[in-house]
């Protein structure tokens, strides 16, 4: 199989699931992953907006969230590993990075300066960012 330059990857909670996205097309794509092989199996596609920069999965593997020149594309994640675009997703404007905290609660992206989320459910609503001259290169969100 021959695929385009991907820009980043994301593995499911489970192991069983690779997410790739296109670094010219924004397209993500699912591979289920052999665990007898190792070999992957393409899935299916999903559109992540456009100039994808990152991908990450939450850890209770529930979503995978794309930072992408515009803004955070959130998706769930079916029981099989397929994707469905959260309603009001993308979020924010441009996004270079994005994490989830570790209960599920909370993601953060650097959009011009860091801006956090909540997230109840598949409810997203903006909680708080930084001036716009903020942009540090690497993102932590740390929870108590």
């Amino acid at each position: 199989m021959t695929m385009a330059p991907q820009q980043s990857v994301a593995v499911s909670h489970s192991g069983n699931t690779l997410y790739s996205v296109d670094a010219n097309t924004g397209l993500i794509s699912e591979f289920k992953v052999d665990t007898t092989t190792g070999t992957l199996v393409p899935q299916g596609t999903a559109a992540s907006g456009g100039k994808p920069a990152q991908m990450v999965t939450d850890p209770t593997g529930k979503y995978l969230a794309v930072a992408a020149g515009n803004g955070v594309n959130l998706y769930d994640v079916g029981s099989s590993g397929g994707l469905t675009a959260l309603a009001g997703s993308p979020f924010g404007g441009a996004a270079s990075s994005v994490m989830f905290d570790s209960t599920e609660s909370y993601f953060a992206a650097l959009q011009g300066g860091v801006q956090v989320y909540s997230l109840n459910g598949n409810v997203v609503k903006p909680v708080t960012g930084t001036p716009g001259t903020a942009n540090p290169g690497l993102l932590t969100l740390l929870t108590k």
